[in-house]
């Protein structure tokens, strides 16, 4: 889980290296510039979620996301941080594994 300031632990990011190099079938190669020189972003990002009649959704049920960068180019390509094992997800309606969404932290008072 990222730190205080939203940044990935270098051990994070190799939990991604590691999932990517189980997963990947073959070379990571951006279809924009043909290059495989990527970075990991330090933080992860979220697209925000629509409501009815396309309102903005802030809080709530999140698709968090590593964020990989072609150097060359800055075409930034989005991977599910659940997914990838970064973040906890919840469970489905099944129950069976877990969704691919965060839950917001529930904040304790005092």
């Amino acid at each position: 889980m990222p730190d205080d300031n939203g940044l990935l632990s270098s051990a994070e990011k190799e939990r991604v290296i590691a999932w990517m190099q189980k997963h990947e079938t073959g070379e990571f190669v951006c279809p924009v510039c043909k290059k495989k020189d990527w970075l990991i972003g330090d933080h992860l990002v979220q697209p925000i979620t629509l409501g009815q009649k396309g309102s903005v959704q802030f809080g709530g049920i999140g698709y968090p996301q590593v964020m990989f960068v072609s150097v060359p180019c800055g075409l930034t390509i989005f991977m599910n941080a659940v997914i990838m094992g970064i973040l906890p997800g919840s469970a489905n309606r099944e129950g069976e594994k877990a969704a691919a969404v965060a839950q917001p932290e529930e904040k304790a008072n005092g």
